[in-house]
């Protein structure tokens, strides 16, 4: 890819992910899927009593991974995009 790349195509992208470093953008996602996976192991545990002594243990257990699942997912795509964007401000700058 990089020989089809104009001289200043491949210092855009190269700028872009300076960008990225600069900004920290690794480690802020870094933390922000440890909070998430805390809170979610957080909530778990001050559930679990109640999901054991339900009748539908399974199914109150799939809930609860399928609703962290998406907070993570929603959050990392907000974030991502939020960094490309920066990321892009960085290289033009």
């Amino acid at each position: 890819i990089r020989d089809e790349l104009t001289p200043e195509q491949l210092q855009s992208i190269i700028f872009h992910e300076l960008g990225h470093l600069k900004h920290h953008h690794l480690l802020k996602l870094f933390v922000l899927n440890l909070l998430v996976i805390a809170a979610s192991v957080f909530t778990f545990a001050s559930i679990r009593t109640h999901i054991e002594q339900s009748s539908m243990t399974i199914l109150w257990v799939g809930v609860h991974g399928s609703v962290s699942s998406a907070v993570l997912i929603g959050l990392s795509s907000l974030l991502q995009r939020k960094f490309e964007y920066e990321a892009d401000a960085y290289a033009v700058k």
